[in-house]
């Protein structure tokens, strides 16, 4: 499985710099269902995002079967 935008951030470090200023500008939060994980929408202007938050706590851009492709949970 391929990392996607966001893993790739958390790889190097970068988790803070991107996810903290998308949370700021957060427009939608909704449970997924079937399970503890979060689709977010973020609008900051120039800036749309869809990302979502898994059950494992790390934030990612996909939500295929719930796996996190940075710590595959």
């Amino acid at each position: 499985m391929e990392r996607c935008w966001i893993c790739q951030t958390q790889e190097e470090g970068l988790e803070g710099a991107l996810v903290i200023p998308l949370m700021l500008h957060l427009r939608s939060r909704n449970r997924m269902q079937g399970c503890k994980c979060e689709e977010l929408r973020s609008d900051a202007g120039a800036i749309v995002a869809h990302f979502y938050r898994l059950e494992c706590s790390h934030y990612c851009g996909s939500h295929i079967d719930h796996r996190c492709c940075r710590c595959r949970a």
